[in-house]
């Protein structure tokens, strides 16, 4: 089912004040903060210390020759970098002393972090041996320095040396309190024209690699998510090729992880896998790209459905059971389509999470009308368990009737051409998302929660 939503522009910070959904005034400037720094970029993952504290992750410099994992941590009101963390405000590593001599490359991309005991798990891919890409993982402690108590001084690089002829691209990790482990989603390959392989990877709080698991019986395909239900079992999501259609859709699998021993769970639509087609045009290229779980075992995935080309394309939303089937409770058949602003331009959801009441917030990017002026920009939506859009969440009057909040960063960045929000975390009930402002710029923008007073605290 399809619903048109009215969005709106990015107001002046006046009419935004304290709306819920509108930009934090308290946090850098007009609520957003970017970093122009040509030694910190390409955005990956963002996390939320326990003492609120914001980090986010790029690709940063480290040395002449080498291009790894970079974090920095803001202040708590977002004007500025931490120099406390790390090494003077960049928590760094670098792969190349786990490299091969024969490796072509020092670089780290597509970095993704997650809060674990005692710190931070960062993941990427990189090494550049010939043609394979290999996944790294560093782990850091609170204040940014590597944990020498993790894999090789802080850094695990998976088949590196000797190094495999393997690609292997890890999109997603999340942290399985109950195993005390990391598990990664994404994908492997052999030939960068051939086909991926949807691969899993656990590794201990330690760094040793405890299992994975390589999906063949998906054919071509990759996974984008992942999540931990309340009873430990494993839900990861991605694309991966319809046998009966042949188009690329959405699919969600689940998983059981014993020990070191990792299985699809049968009682998860009588295969431990679910292909979700949404088919609105073009090719039908359909992905999902986040993952939402909540305690009452329903799952969300969120992500994109190509309408005419990869730049024309509908955000969607699914709603499964816990028994791996679509839940025609949810928008009559499980599945939604939406835009941020336009159904003219790119939409995209990226992340997802719970708010105030259950709620959920829906966050990602999409693109501007052509005569506004404006390029592609954050949006974010605030729907309820049901699937009804929350037009409470606004960065108007609250009950206006808009239902997506849109942020560019011109105001920041000097261009609005290219903003996509790649992550999202909760700050004390208030929003903050991180990704790509004016290309490869880092930028975080904070928008108000529901309990914000005029002070700015809770």
């Amino acid at each position: 089912m399809h619903r048109r939503l009215v969005a709106l522009a990015l107001l002046p910070l006046s009419g935004l004040a304290l709306a819920d959904g509108g930009l934090d005034p308290n946090f850098g400037i007009q609520g957003r903060f970017a970093i122009s720094d040509g030694n910190f970029y390409v955005p990956g993952g963002l996390v939320v210390q326990p003492d609120g504290r914001p980090v986010i992750w790029a690709s940063v410099g480290v040395g002449d020759d080498c291009r790894g994992i970079g974090g920095r941590r803001l202040t708590a009101n977002g004007t500025a970098v931490d120099p406390t963390f790390g090494n003077g405000g960049t928590a760094q590593a670098c792969f190349k002393p786990l490299l091969p001599p024969t490796a072509t490359s020092a670089l780290t991309y597509n970095i993704t972090a997650v809060n674990v005991p005692g710190g931070i798990v960062a993941v990427g891919y990189g090494g550049g041996s010939g043609n394979a890409y290999h996944l790294q993982l560093a782990k850091f402690t609170t204040n940014g320095m590597l944990d020498p108590g993790f894999g090789t001084g802080g850094l695990v690089c998976r088949n590196c040396n000797p190094a495999s002829s393997v690609t292997e691209y890890a999109a997603e990790a999340v942290y399985h309190a109950a195993a005390d482990a990391i598990v990664m989603a994404g994908h492997s390959y052999s030939s960068v024209s051939g086909p991926k392989s949807a691969r899993m990877w656990v590794y201990s709080a330690n760094g040793t690699p405890i299992t994975q698991f390589l999906d063949g019986g998906l054919g071509d395909a990759s996974l984008s998510a992942v999540a931990i239900q309340p009873d430990g079992k494993i839900l990861a999501a991605g694309y991966a090729v319809n046998p009966t259609s042949g188009n690329e859709d959405c699919v969600v699998e689940r998983f059981i992880l014993q020990g070191n021993l990792m299985a699809l769970d049968t009682t998860f639509n009588g295969t431990g896998r679910l292909l979700i087609p949404y088919d609105t045009g073009g090719t039908n290229m359909d992905r999902c790209e986040s993952l939402l779980v909540g305690q009452d075992g329903l799952i969300f995935a969120g992500g994109w459905a190509e309408i005419s080309g990869y730049f024309h394309t509908y955000a969607t939303l699914s709603r499964i059971t816990p028994s791996g089937v679509l839940d025609t409770q949810f928008s009559g058949d499980g599945k939604h389509t939406t835009y941020f602003e336009t159904s003219a331009k790119i939409n995209v959801i990226t992340d997802m999470a719970f708010h105030d009441d259950g709620k959920i917030l829906l966050a990602g990017y999409g693109g501007a009308p052509d005569n506004s002026g404006r390029g592609d920009e954050f949006g974010v939506m605030r729907i309820s368990p049901a699937g009804a859009f929350d037009a409470t969440f606004t960065a108007t009057t609250p009950g206006s009737g808009f239902a997506t909040v849109m942020v560019g960063f011109e105001p920041v960045t000097g261009s609005g051409s290219f903003d996509r929000l790649r992550s999202m975390a909760l700050q004390a009930g208030n929003i903050v998302l991180y990704g790509t402002g004016a290309v490869d710029m880092p930028a975080v923008a904070r928008l108000i929660g529901d309990k914000l007073f005029k002070n700015g605290f809770q």
